[in-house]
């Protein structure tokens, strides 16, 4: 087992966490980062639709 630490935001450290040993042998390759990131920013989007009603619209 591997033992991670785990911080807050100000960086104190708040505890630990074990993972097995495998997780850390695993290579990232760049097609997973992107997803990783696409995924973050697709996440921090508000999908609010809003459609214009008849006094909004401009002749």
């Amino acid at each position: 087992m591997a033992n991670l630490k785990k911080y807050d935001l100000d960086g104190k450290e708040i505890g630990s966490v074990d993972i097995d040993e495998s997780l850390m042998q695993q290579k990232a390759n760049s097609q997973m980062i992107k997803d990783y990131l696409v995924a973050i920013r697709n996440n921090g989007r508000q999908w609010s639709p809003n459609t214009k009603g008849r006094s909004e619209v401009k002749c």
